[in-house]
């Protein structure tokens, strides 16, 4: 179904080049195979193997820019990518629809507590990463002019399409199932601890590769949204630190 609507817009905006829409057709089957499904939708966590290899299906072609989805709008001067946004929907349709995913969180349902998690979960990165930052040379302090409409596309773009797909994934996903199979004892520390260094390594791709100090402090942020949505059990509360320190970063530093 996503694919015919990418295919009807494709047409629309008269680029009806196949090869994206086959790209997309592949990319969306493949976790589709391994989690849906009556006899898999009742436990996704019960096969570590296949969710694993789900997880990488949805999250891999997109972290090495294997898929070139449509633009919105298409053919336009910075027209936004958005392949992001499909996976985000295919993700929503697996683990929310298909074959609930135990504790994920996707709600925007917020309370005191969810909106308190995630701003304390802000304050403690930044008293640590701003400091750290600047002494090992990756951010340097270069605000950018207020424009209010600006800065409020920025938020809801930066909120939507990125904080929370990989809120979805990081939290949601990798950090529950870890959380939810480590053996013995420990495993929320645990899980917090590996979930925000897989995080971390998936920034080591940014240039210049491998970036180590992106990746460092990815990480510190990954254990700063994974103690957020350990708290608030919501990936949505988690995304919103996640989308506060992204928009800081790009406007402030």
């Amino acid at each position: 179904m996503l694919v015919a609507l990418w295919a009807g817009y494709a047409a629309l905006a008269q680029r009806p080049d196949p090869v994206p829409l086959l790209m997309l057709a592949l990319y969306g089957w493949v976790p589709i195979a391994l989690v849906a499904g009556s006899s898999r939708a009742g436990g996704p966590f019960r096969s570590l193997a296949r969710m694993g290899l789900a997880i990488a299906a949805l999250w891999l072609p997109v972290e090495v820019g294997l898929l070139h989805g449509p633009s919105l709008p298409a053919g336009a001067h910075g027209a936004l990518n958005a392949t992001p946004l499909v996976a985000l929907d295919l993700g929503l349709l697996l683990f929310v629809v298909a074959a609930p995913v135990p504790g994920l969180g996707f709600t925007f349902a917020f309370d005191r507590r969810d909106l308190g998690s995630a701003a304390a979960a802000l304050l403690l990165f930044a008293a640590v990463a701003i400091p750290l930052g600047f002494a090992i040379g990756f951010i340097h302090f270069h605000p950018r002019p207020f424009q209010l409409l600006s800065w409020l596309v920025r938020a809801i773009t930066v909120y939507f399409l990125i904080a929370i797909p990989e809120e979805l994934l990081f939290r949601g996903l990798i950090q529950n199932l870890l959380e939810k199979r480590w053996p013995g004892g420990g495993r929320r520390l645990a899980s917090l601890v590996v979930a925000a260094g897989v995080f971390g390594a998936a920034h080591l791709d940014n240039p210049p590769i491998p970036n180590v100090r992106y990746a460092v402090l990815a990480t510190l942020a990954g254990l700063a949204y994974g103690w957020c949505w350990q708290r608030t059990r919501k990936v949505t509360a988690s995304a919103l630190t996640h989308g506060a320190v992204d928009g800081i970063l790009h406007l402030i530093f």
